[in-house]
């Protein structure tokens, strides 16, 4: 008489495996539990029909200066700051989560993400690198919105921007000039064409 017995042992293994199985697909699933690909593929679905867009990396953009609310004079220099990614010159057409370049919107708030920012006089391009500049703005209040844009110029979207608004003073005295001493040249207002 055969030895049937190794064969109704895996039986028994498959079918406690599979009613173990069944058991736990009403419980919830532990997001810290999924795998770096599940958890990865979370962050990056969004947008229309399903697009996939780039992981978004932890960090920020901000103003080093002007300070939110600071009244500066009609040519003044804007810092650029940035934590979580570098600043890289325009160009590279791929979109790399680790890199990007500044973009000054002029009363005008964050692009979406994946969208080209314009280049016009309210959107200037920074596509040199530049982490500073010198702005010219007629006098009154203004808002100040910092965008972050990869190679090809599009949006890092809300996440990766700033808003501050400044008092623009006819005649005032840019303080940041005395400060700043011997700083780096600064990108000019129309920034680069890139």
């Amino acid at each position: 008489m055969p030895n049937t017995l190794p064969a109704t042992i895996v039986t028994l293994a498959l079918l406690l495996s599979s009613s173990a199985c069944d058991d736990k697909k009403d419980e919830p699933k532990r997001p810290d539990l999924q795998t770096p690909a599940k958890k990865a593929e979370g962050e990056v679905k969004g947008g229309d029909a399903g697009e996939v867009k780039a992981p978004v990396a932890e960090g920020r953009v901000f103003f080093v200066k002007p300070a939110d609310g600071a009244t500066v004079p009609e040519e003044f220099e804007v810092e650029f700051g940035l934590e979580g990614k570098q600043v890289r010159p325009a160009g590279a057409q791929e979109r790399d989560p680790a890199f990007g370049h500044h973009h000054l919107l002029i009363d005008v708030g964050p692009i979406p993400d994946m969208t080209i920012v314009p280049k016009d006089e309210q959107h200037l391009h920074y596509g040199d690198g530049a982490t500073t500049a010198k702005v010219k703005l007629s006098p009154g209040k203004h808002q100040l919105t910092m965008q972050l844009a990869d190679g090809a110029h599009r949006s890092y979207g809300e996440d990766w921007a700033a808003t501050i608004t400044v008092e623009v003073q006819a005649g005032a005295a840019d303080a940041g000039d005395a400060a700043a001493g011997d700083a780096a040249p600064m990108a000019d207002e129309a920034g680069e064409a890139g």
